[in-house]
């Protein structure tokens, strides 16, 4: 009986040692993607909407259970409204980024991730030839996201976080518009902070991630 519990103990502790840190060179991978699209009708009215998003992201580990690295990301919407009205948004956007992982129990694993992201984008409403207007945007930002992490195999993660628990932005804007003949231009720029304290929900996320072990 003793040596079965003497089995059993060493077995826990070979378990929890497996999975219980993320050595200096292991590699993390991944990629958030999204996909919408969407038609109404109202009537003789048509309204079309759609959309991507894609952003993948790599980082090392510089130090025992600490991870740096970065991404890019490149989103597009459109909206199409029959008989004349087409608005398309498009921006590119990249992040610096630390990840702090600390096991939980077993293979779940809790983390905090603090980062640098900025992007530019430019946003077009053309509402046929009398009317048009264009507004090229640039925003920076500081963030914090806190989440859990899941080994499911041997490189394989899921995770669910919450976007932007904290986060201060500053966005700059530029706008230009063709009304009947008149043209006006115009900017603006501004600090803002955030944060999603009581509207978890609304900033959750899941995803997965790979992460390649060292030693």
């Amino acid at each position: 009986m003793k040596k079965i519990k003497l089995f059993v103990f060493v077995l826990l502790i070979s378990y929890s040692s497996a999975y219980s840190q993320f050595n200096k060179g292991s590699v993390l991978l991944g990629a958030d993607l999204s996909f919408s699209t969407q038609t109404s009708t109202n009537g003789s009215n048509e309204n079309k909407s759609s959309g991507f998003y894609i952003s993948p992201t790599v980082a090392v580990a510089t130090r025992l259970n600490t991870f740096w690295g970065g991404s890019l990301s490149y989103s597009h919407s459109k909206n199409e409204s029959v008989p004349n009205n087409e608005q398309t948004n498009n921006f590119y956007g990249a992040s610096i980024f630390c990840r702090k992982y600390k096991q939980v129990l077993g293979k779940v694993y809790a983390f905090v991730q603090g980062g640098i992201n900025g992007g530019v984008g430019k946003f077009e409403n053309n509402s046929g030839p009398d009317f048009y207007s264009e507004s090229d945007n640039f925003n920076l930002g500081l963030n914090i996201i806190p989440g859990i992490s899941v080994n499911v195999t041997k490189k394989v993660y899921i995770e669910a976080g919450i976007n932007n628990i904290a986060s201060v932005n500053y966005s700059h804007s530029k706008t230009s518009s063709y009304n009947f003949g008149n043209t006006q231009k115009g900017k603006s720029s501004g600090f803002g902070f955030s944060s999603s304290v009581g509207s978890f929900t609304d900033n959750l996320y899941f995803g997965f991630r790979f992460i390649i072990p060292r030693g």
